[in-house]
């Protein structure tokens, strides 16, 4: 995996006129729009509350290490995948294909445990989403019948659950732009949430009314 690491500009308190202005507009907007699909699919699976705050605060996992970026779209996907049903099927080939990742950069590249750990949850959390996203996109139960394989009725959630993962995956880049403008920790978390917060926010009222 990518490691995230860029000349720090010194931090310095912005006005909060300064910060709007030095906001990085276009990947907040894809943020936002990440958090709006995430949001629309824990309503519509009626998601308990702490799948709500699972989605919500990964959008902070960045804050323990900066090479957890990666894992914002993953901790909203674990939220929508804890809000539904999971065959075993996929979660034992994540399983596999995390712990033949963790095997092959230990012993065969020799990269540290908690670096093929982190990689190995990384593509394995991707593996167990794609296969959700296939799952409500096809159904083959009537290929070997002859009937072929055909959208089902559920591709719309496919279809936002790819879009706020490929969404959140550039959109959670955003800090790294306020941090290299020099705002504060603290100003990058706060509109981090405030994002997030209203991007969840919107998309269940979206859900609901529609």
């Amino acid at each position: 995996m990518i490691q995230l690491s860029a000349p720090v500009v010194p931090s310095r308190q912005f006005l909060t006129k300064e910060v709007y202005h030095k906001l990085p507009w276009l990947p907040f907007l894809l943020l936002w729009l990440g958090y709006f699909f995430f949001g629309q699919l824990l309503s519509f699976l009626e998601a308990p509350w702490w799948a709500w705050l699972v989605a919500w605060g990964g959008s902070l996992i960045w804050v323990l290490d900066d090479s957890l970026t990666w894992f914002v779209p993953i901790t909203g996907a674990i939220a929508v995948m804890g809000s539904t049903t999971i065959s075993v099927f996929s979660i034992i080939i994540a399983g596999a294909v995390t712990l033949l990742l963790m095997g092959v950069m230990i012993f065969l590249l020799d990269f540290g445990v908690r670096k093929a750990l982190k990689d190995g949850l990384w593509v394995g959390g991707f593996v167990m989403a794609g296969m959700l996203i296939a799952n409500w996109l096809f159904d083959g139960s009537s290929a070997y019948s002859g009937g072929g394989i055909v959208l089902t009725g559920t591709f719309p959630l496919a279809l936002a659950l790819l879009l706020a993962i490929v969404t959140t995956l550039f959109g959670s880049m955003a800090w790294m732009a306020m941090r290299d403008d020099g705002l504060v920790k603290k100003q990058i978390i706060q509109t981090f949430v405030g994002v997030t917060g209203l991007g969840l926010f919107c998309g269940w009222i979206v859900e609901i009314l529609f």
